[in-house]
């Protein structure tokens, strides 16, 4: 192998590096977004839960579980 050959064959594999990383970082940027949006999916759940579970406590258990007319 000549030291052109192998010079062409490192310069490949450090563009090939640097694409890699830069992919990496991408997909590193989205998925710390993701993670967030999903933590604050998770409290919003959170919240609504308990604010049915609130509602629920407040209106008791003496409804019906019957359809309403418009069924």
């Amino acid at each position: 192998m000549s030291e052109n050959d192998a010079q062409a064959r490192l310069t490949k594999l450090e563009e090939r590096l640097a694409f890699l990383e830069q992919n990496y970082e991408q997909l590193n940027s989205v998925v710390l977004e993701q993670q967030t949006e999903l933590e604050k999916l998770r409290r919003e759940l959170t919240a609504s839960r308990e604010q049915v579970q609130r509602l629920s406590d407040s209106l008791g258990e003496d409804l019906p579980h019957e359809r309403p007319p418009h069924y």
